[in-house]
């Protein structure tokens, strides 16, 4: 699809969200999730040895902590700025990179190490060349690689945001045609102290690897002068994040040291720039037993659930939405931490959000976590002192329903998904009422939209509507959002609610990353939106309409239309439903009064199915939910299964191996 060639959304590789502006994002946010969960690749030998190390045989110095790993220093002190990569970028890298322009184009890779800049919110990226920028939150004063289309002797402009009143951080930088690849951070960091036993080591370069670079020669894991065994793979196509897996759990109250030779080398053929050592402790918690769960959420790839006794677990990729105090992955449920009683949880894509027996609505993690904080790898309270019964977490932003039936969001309001009728407030940190007075039964946060459905059953959507996904009748409107600061092209929005066309009468109303669902009170299921993977389930991916994104300056195709519907049309095959989740763009599932799974559209593993098919194994779910990489349910006896992709850990089973059938969480009885 030809607009998607200029634009970079991504939706959740790493940690942070990504986008970068040169066409309308909500083009590649929908196509390119379901890229990066099909082309996620895999390195892993137990045996190659490239150039073998052990701690003390190899020159480098150790990294006493995260603010010396090595780098390259620009005007911004720890900031990197990767050598040009040749040609357009693969499909589905660190940030769902897709070409900017013709073929021959270059990407440079921007990053922070952690600590560079402690009250950093977000950072800005703009090449004075092309105009072209990219926009990244910070976590824990640093940001991982975000690509951005760039030639040798480009100028990029680094403007950081900061918070409590400080200044903006600016800075200018000139590509260079060479530089070597630095380590930007590694979970667990340097000195680390009570690592999980469970733990996967993670790496992030500053510039994609050699894949043949990295083995375990090049990266290996040590007990002294022991070497551990365990496999080596890239955790997203671009190359830039890597994981080493222990073969067996590791011992408690045991220093290890994380070795990377300079054997590993970029795909520029440059060398790391040194050696790094990365001494860590564990501790001596094992992993949780003996769980049985009251209900499962799904994020981009992190997974929480509750258990019977209000305990939340979570598990997946950690850059905090795990909640449990660190940054550190894990393929098994690990237990949020604040010892916190919850009725409910909401896994949205790098934080969770969840709300407790008196009301009280937590989050942890980042983007739109109601809390000045900003950033928290534990609880912390939203802010306002409200009184919640239900919270949803989504993609920049968050939003929930008090007592009372009012709707109130928090978070990234850039294409008026807080309702609030404001765009001009990128992330307050308070909640703010959703303007219009109704009351709502329950409200859903998406990616860019939210949705709800009032006391009467009658639904209504706010935010970005590009590809119909307000279901209002149009995706030309009914107002144009342009992202102030970032977007250089406005997208169809609303900024208010609005009634979603039909006079259908919902039960409940799932927003999405593109496509949005809902049930009727007689229980037939409904979508609108993006239908390009089938996710509208009404037996086909090619209409009922064709939505047409904005055109860009250069666009080599202006007339490029994505089939979608911009009103609700029926799901195919008859089903009654007692509920659905939405996932990704492209995946819908749904559960019947029986509690039978089906789910329709394009799966985590790349099967196209428009219309409903069950889901095998014969299970019988009290619930489910749908992230945008994998979906889990919750038994009727209070086990917890997941299925679809497992590239970060999220389907809990203990290993990062993918399942097309549900798989139990690992943990229960």
């Amino acid at each position: 699809m030809s607009k998607w060639t200029g634009v970079v959304r991504r939706m959740g590789e790493s940690r942070n969200e990504v986008v970068v502006r040169s066409a309308p994002q909500h083009r590649v946010k929908v196509a390119l999730t379901c890229v990066g969960v099909l082309l996620a690749g895999v390195v892993a030998w137990t045996t190659a040895c490239l150039d073998s190390i052990a701690p003390g045989q190899t020159p480098g110095d150790s990294l006493p902590s995260s603010d010396s790993l090595p780098r390259q220093t620009d005007s911004l002190p720890g900031l990197t700025i990767s050598a040009p990569v040749p040609g357009a970028p693969a499909a589905g890298s660190a940030q769902r990179v897709v070409a900017r322009a013709a073929v021959g184009a270059s990407v440079v890779y921007v990053s922070l190490p952690p600590g560079a800049v402690p009250t950093g919110l977000r950072a800005v990226i703009r090449n004075a060349a092309s105009g072209e920028s990219a926009t990244t939150g910070l976590i824990e004063g640093g940001f991982d690689p975000v690509a951005i289309p760039a030639n040798a002797g480009d100028t990029l402009v680094v403007d950081i945001e900061r918070s409590g009143g400080e200044g903006s951080l600016h800075a200018l930088n000139v590509v260079r045609p060479a530089r070597p690849p630095v380590v930007v951070r590694t979970d667990p960091p340097p000195k680390k102290i009570d690592v999980p036993l469970n733990a996967v080591m993670v790496v992030v370069f500053s510039a994609p690897i050699d894949w043949t670079t990295l083995t375990t020669g090049s990266v290996q894991l040590w007990r002294g002068s022991t070497p551990i065994p365990g496999t080596v793979r890239f955790a997203d196509v671009a190359h830039v994040r890597a994981e080493f897996h222990p073969d067996t759990l590791l011992a408690g109250q045991t220093d290890y040291q994380l070795v990377l030779s300079q054997g590993i080398r970029d795909v520029n053929g440059v060398a790391l720039d040194s050696a790094v050592t990365v001494p860590f402790t564990t501790g001596t918690t094992p992993p949780a037993e003996g769980l049985v769960f009251a209900m499962v959420s799904v994020g981009y790839y992190h997974t929480c659930g509750v258990t019977t006794a209000g305990a939340a677990y979570c598990w997946g990729e950690n850059p905090g939405g795990l909640g449990d105090g660190t940054t550190t992955s894990s393929t098994t449920p690990v237990r949020v931490a604040g010892g916190l009683t919850f009725v409910a949880v909401s896994a949205g894509t790098y934080k969770t959000c969840g709300v407790t027996m008196s009301g009280a609505a937590y989050c942890w993690g980042t983007g739109g976590i109601g809390n000045p904080m900003g950033y928290s790898p534990t609880p912390v309270p939203v802010a306002g002192g409200l009184t919640f019964a239900a919270v949803s977490a989504g993609g920049g932003h968050s939003c929930g329903v008090t007592t009372t039936g009012a709707a109130y969001c928090w978070g990234d309001g850039s294409y008026g998904q807080r309702g609030d009728g404001d765009t001009s407030v990128a992330y307050p940190q308070t909640p703010v009422p959703v303007a219009g007075g109704l009351t709502f039964a329950a409200v859903s946060a998406g990616a860019n939209a939210s949705c709800g459905v009032t006391n009467t059953g009658a639904a209504y959507c706010w935010g970005v509507n590009a590809n119909g996904q307000l279901g209002v009748g149009t995706s030309t409107g009914p107002q144009q959002c342009q992202n102030p600061g970032l977007a250089v092209y406005s997208l169809a929005c609303s900024t208010v609610p609005v009634a979603v066309a039909g006079g259908l009468t919902f039960t409940t109303a799932i927003a999405g990353y593109g496509v949005t669902c809902g049930v009727t009170t007689s229980g037939a299921p409904y979508c609108w939106g993006e239908n390009l993977y089938g996710a509208l389930g009404n037996g086909t991916n090619t209409g009922p309409e064709l939505c047409e994104a904005p055109d860009y300056p250069g666009d080599p195709d202006p007339s490029d239309p994505t089939p979608c519907s911009s009103v609700p049309v029926a799901v195919a095959g008859g089903l009654t439903l007692a509920s659905l989740k939405t996932g990704g763009p492209f995946y819908v599932c749904g559960l019947t009064p029986t509690g039978a799974a089906y789910c329709w559209g394009t799966s985590p593993n790349g099967d196209l199915t428009p219309t409903p098919a069950s889901v095998a194994g014969g299970l019988t779910f009290a619930t489910i939910d749908n992230g945008v990489t994998a979906t889990c349910g919750m038994t009727t006896a209070g086990v917890a299964y997941c299925w679809g992709a497992n590239d970060r850990g999220q389907l809990g089973n203990g290993t990062t191996t993918p399942s097309s059938v549900p798989v139990k969480v690992a943990g229960q009885p």
